[in-house]
């Protein structure tokens, strides 16, 4: 990359700029203007994890050219107090780079560490597909660039029998700056007060950054099971900050490459991150083979998102579908159990209010006091006291102000 092209690249990062057929070369705005339109997927998936694979079950492997020892010096000594494999970030295709290092694994109870081929994959890989996620589909792509590479050589059994970890699971949606701003808003009011010391929430963008909107809750390399990883964030505001590292560790920048900011600009991303087995098996599931992870439903991909979500918000936000408590109910009392209880939801109002609104334009007074006692005994039967009642707070006043007709 020349010195102009990095220069823009800056620029855009500190400015903000998103219209680059005006800002670039001839070759990059005729790329532009050919762009396909971006289309995301309407489900989870998987945006990157971390592959392992003992090296005896490697066919091939350049040991030599993976491992990249790096010494630790005392500052007041001068003696190396450590030595650590750093691993090598590797180019897979023009603009994609993986991370692969070799170390040792506790992979079995109580036998010893096995040496293990480590493999970062991510998404990137696919290069303009890279929004699809890693899935069954291009999983072949995957494999073949890695292969490609000449550092080590496997079967595809060997790949899809790999064991991982730090699995981040995504979700995309196209929303413009505002929306996303009220839903991280919304997030950060449902906290649980226990867990607001590992929530940070940003919702004023800065004057160099218009974009920047997002909320995370504890940090990727802190993540444990009772207080795991998941942020929600905006992707345009994201990929220029990648772009621009690439750009100073000399490589290309992928997402310039590939699309134009302005079309990633109003994508908002929630992702969550899969840290070990210990939390794979708290969210209930059995296996991490990178075979059985590219299968996975979408009902499986949810169970991990309320997973997540559990650990850190109010439990009133993620109750369950309100039912009655007797199915048998009639299809009118099921329409008034659920006015009610979304209304209760919703208004947060004494339940002696909700009643006296619905049966408020009821003409005949016979008629009304009966639908009154109707609305009464549902909500005693099927509300009162359950998940979906009116909080204790609201129910004692509106008791209280009911004694004086005016609830």
């Amino acid at each position: 990359m020349n010195v102009d092209n990095k220069s823009q690249i800056l620029t855009k990062a500190i400015e903000g700029i998103y219209n680059l057929v005006t800002k670039t070369d001839g070759n990059l705005s005729t790329r532009r203007k050919t762009m396909k339109v971006l289309k995301l997927p309407s489900s989870i998936e998987v945006d990157s994890l971390k592959l392992r694979i003992p090296l005896n079950q490697l066919d091939e492997v350049n040991i030599d050219f993976i491992k990249n020892p790096h010494l630790e010096v005392s500052e007041v000594t001068g003696e190396v107090t450590r030595i650590k494999n750093k691993g090598y970030r590797i180019p897979i295709g023009e603009t994609a780079v993986i991370h692969v290092d070799i170390k040792h694994v506790k992979a079995v109870h109580n036998k010893p560490p096995i040496e293990c081929l480590i493999i970062l994959l991510n998404a990137k890989q696919l290069g303009a597909r890279y929004f699809e996620g890693i899935t069954k589909d291009n999983l072949q792509i995957i494999y073949n660039n890695l292969i490609g590479s000449g550092l080590f050589k496997f079967s595809w059994k060997t790949f899809l029998q790999s064991s991982c970890t730090d699995i981040d699971l995504k979700f995309d949606e196209v929303m413009n700056r505002d929306s996303r701003i009220e839903l991280v808003k919304s997030f950060n009011a449902s906290v649980l007060p226990k867990r607001t010391d590992s929530v940070k929430a940003y919702t004023k963008p800065s004057a160099k950054n218009n974009n920047s909107v997002g909320i995370q809750f504890n940090h990727r390399e802190r993540a444990t099971k009772s207080k795991p990883f998941f942020k929600i964030y905006s992707k345009g505001s994201e990929s220029i900050a990648k772009d621009t590292q690439s750009v100073d560790k000399g490589e290309t920048p992928f997402f310039d490459a590939h699309f134009s900011y302005k079309q990633l600009e109003d994508i908002c991303r929630i992702e969550t991150t899969i840290k070990d087995k210990s939390m794979a098996s708290a969210i209930g599931l059995k296996s991490l083979e990178l075979g059985q992870i590219v299968h996975w439903n979408e009902e499986t991909k949810v169970q991990v998102f309320r997973y997540m979500f559990s650990k850190y918000l109010s439990t009133h936000v993620l109750k369950n579908e309100a039912k009655p408590k007797d199915s048998k109910i009639t299809p009118s009392d099921m329409v008034h159990f659920n006015a009610m209880v979304m209304l209760i939801k919703h208004t947060e109002t004494p339940i002696e209010s909700i009643i006296d609104v619905l049966v408020r334009n009821i003409d005949s007074k016979v008629s009304k006091s009966r639908m009154k006692t109707k609305l009464e005994e549902l909500y005693r039967e099927h509300i009162e006291n359950t998940n979906h009642d009116v909080e204790d707070a609201i129910k004692k006043v509106g008791q209280f102000l009911n004694k004086f007709g005016i609830a």
